[in-house]
């Protein structure tokens, strides 16, 4: 059972930033989404303002909506980037830009930060950044008949992702695990081993 919905949300897991909680309800089959995962390949449409210098950043235009500031990052941590900051890290804007600041920002052309994304999409260790939806946002997967209760998705990271030069950014884990409500007991459902749950005491 546990294996049959796990292969269900395989493509996609359940993830939550904070209060944002992807949730699946077991009766229902409904998905409850507030977290959106991107992976970047530097074939993005990206932008920049300011190149060379200490105040610019790369853009790229998304659309939709997002709580600004919400996010979690592989690369960056989150922070306010704007032409009137230095700050390193990344941010998502509430109308749908996602912004990234390097610590080498000033000599790193828009053809530099493309090619990088590029090369660390190519050598599996992609810049993947998770930003919260102002909206929920709905699917409706099969699940077996007879369960009852919720599965919540969470986020956290170990570390903070701290930028080394020249221009590489040292990936730090962000670990997806889910909370399972008590009311999947007897269903099949078990919790993997060494992940916080309210079971074991790593989550209250």
């Amino acid at each position: 059972m546990k294996k049959y919905i796990s292969n269900l949300l395989s493509a996609n897991p359940l993830c939550g930033i904070s209060t944002y909680i992807d949730t699946l309800n077991l009766s229902s089959g409904i998905v409850t989404r507030r977290v959106v995962k991107y992976i970047l390949k530097g074939d993005e449409n990206w932008g920049v303002d300011n190149e060379g210098a200490s105040n610019a950043f790369f853009r790229w235009y998304i659309g939709g909506g997002y709580v600004q500031e919400s996010e979690i990052s592989s690369h960056f941590i989150s922070t306010t980037i704007t032409s009137g900051t230095t700050a390193i890290g990344v941010m998502m804007t509430s109308g749908g830009t996602l912004r990234i600041r390097t610590d080498n920002v000033s000599a790193m052309t828009l053809s530099d930060f493309k090619t990088w994304l590029a090369n660390q999409y190519a050598n599996d260790t992609p810049v993947t950044v998770w930003c919260v939806l102002s909206t929920t946002d709905t699917d409706t997967i099969t699940v077996p008949t007879g369960l009852t209760g919720t599965v919540d998705g969470y986020l956290t990271q170990t570390g903070t992702p701290t930028p080394t030069s020249p221009i590489y950014p040292t990936a730090n884990p962000v670990t997806m695990w889910a909370n399972y409500t008590p009311n999947i007991y007897n269903s099949g459902w078990t919790v993997a081993s060494g992940q916080p749950n309210k079971y074991n005491g790593g989550w209250t």
